[in-house]
């Protein structure tokens, strides 16, 4: 490891140590890459980190004293995520649907035991090799039980020994394994309804359209009432006289009359 490197190591190891380092404390640092002003994510930890609080190129310094590995640096590559199983027989470990790299504590021995499935069949006990997160070297034998979930992570590590190695690989978290999604909640009360808004201003008038055709003539309507008579007009003028017709023929002689009586006053035809 070059001396730039090391001065790194040596500095934050004793920070960690002021901020109660332990098992269950990792302790996470931003260190700044001032060629790029990016910062790099550096877990020192006594045990390997979980993949959920370092990305894939993070970068982690082994504290763990007990370790071969103490104080080397190493470049996070990728994580596999596997389940951990508690069964309380050989039996019924074999019996498992496991998969291959899943672990198996087995509750039947003392202290319990940690077994991993290092090949596919989990129903061949050769398959089964039994692990200890205590002593395992975490480049040859890479696995870590993580105390804050059921699952653990088979990790692949880069060893980093030189500062510019330390300053490559650009960080991103990766999507671990999840259950399936549980059922959907029942929908929440209806909120209040809000108050109307304003009326927006109108609108300006689009242009006038063109004519429409003419359309066909209505049905004649119903005759009126009589109107009142009007006032008489003038006298015309008088006409011209009309000539005499012709004179008729003369008509049949009437019978004769009856004799006269003279009054008594009246003497042979003289007026006393």
């Amino acid at each position: 490891m070059d001396s730039q490197l090391q001065a790194l190591v040596d500095s934050l190891s004793s920070v960690s140590d002021l901020r109660n380092l332990d098992r269950y404390n990792p302790v996470i640092f931003c260190v700044q890459n001032t060629g790029t002003n990016e910062f790099l994510t550096v877990a020192c930890s006594i045990v390997e980190p979980s993949p959920l609080i370092l990305p894939i190129n993070g970068r982690w310094i082994n504290l763990n004293t007990l370790s071969p590995d103490y104080k080397k640096v190493f470049q996070l590559k990728s994580v596999q995520t596997v389940k951990v199983y508690t069964v309380d027989s050989e039996a019924s470990m074999l019996a498992l649907a496991a998969n291959q790299y899943d672990v198996v504590v087995r509750s039947d021995t003392s202290p319990n035991s940690a077994y991993r499935l290092d090949q596919l069949d989990p129903t061949v006990l050769s398959n089964w090799t039994k692990v200890s997160d205590s002593t395992d070297s975490r480049i040859t034998n890479p696995i870590v039980f993580d105390p804050y979930s059921n699952e653990t992570s088979k990790m692949t590590w880069k060893p980093i020994e030189t500062w510019s190695d330390f300053l490559m690989g650009f960080e991103y978290f990766t999507v671990l394994n999840k259950g399936d999604p549980g059922i959907n909640g029942a929908d929440g009360a209806e909120g209040p309804k809000g108050d109307t808004g304003q009326t927006g201003p109108r609108g300006a008038q689009g242009p006038q359209g063109p004519q429409g055709l003419q359309g066909p003539a209505g049905p004649t309507g119903p005759i009126g009432p009589q109107g009142p008579a009007g006032p008489t007009g003038p006298r015309g003028p008088r006409g011209l006289i009309g000539m005499t017709g012709p004179q008729g023929n003369t008509g049949p002689q009437g019978p004769a009359g009856a004799d006269g009586v003279l009054p008594d006053w009246i003497s042979g035809g003289v007026v006393l």
